[in-house]
C-alpha cells in the first residue's frame, strides 16, 4: 500500500531546475493542488544528486538541461542509486528522441513546461503507482 504525501520523514518531492521562477512556480502548483508536500530544490544536478542521496524523495521532476549535467544521464543515476524514486523529466525540449531516451533512462514521466498546470498532476499521479505517462 503506497503512503500518504507528507507522511513519513523522507522527501516527498524533489524539483531540479536551474531556474529559480520555474522551481517555485511547481513548487507553488504542487503545495496548491496536494497537502503537507515536503518538497527540497536544487538548481543543478550535484546538489540534485546529494539531495538524492540524503533524502531518498519518492518523485524527483527534473529539466533536462542542467548547468552541470545531462538530465538524462542524470535519470539514469538517480534509478541506478534509488530505484525507487520516480522520475519526470519537465522540459521544453519536445523532439520524441528525448522523451524515447528519458524513458529508457529510467524516467517514468515527460511533462512540456508549457503544460505543467495540466498534465503534471496526472503523470505525477501515475508515476507514483508505477505506470510510465508522456503527456504531449
Amino acid at each position: 500500500m503506497a503512503r500518504a504525501f507528507g507522511s513519513t520523514g523522507k522527501l516527498d518531492l524533489l524539483i531540479i531546475d536551474d531556474q529559480s521562477v520555474m522551481r517555485a512556480l511547481i513548487r507553488d502548483f504542487l503545495q496548491s493542488s496536494m497537502t503537507n508536500l515536503e518538497i527540497a530544490e536544487a538548481s543543478d544536478g550535484a546538489r540534485g544528486m546529494k539531495l538524492v542521496m540524503e533524502r531518498e524523495p519518492r518523485a524527483v521532476l527534473m529539466d533536462i538541461n542542467l548547468p552541470d549535467a545531462n538530465g538524462i544521464e542524470l535519470a539514469a543515476r538517480i534509478k541506478a542509486a534509488r530505484p525507487n524514486t520516480q522520475v519526470i523529466m519537465i522540459t521544453n525540449l519536445t523532439g520524441s528522441v528525448y522523451v524515447e531516451r528519458s524513458f529508457a533512462a529510467g524516467a517514468s514521466g515527460y511533462v512540456y513546461k508549457e503544460k505543467i498546470f495540466t498534465e503534471l498532476l496526472p503523470v505525477l499521479m501515475s508515476a507514483l503507482h508505477g505506470t510510465q505517462e508522456h503527456r504531449a
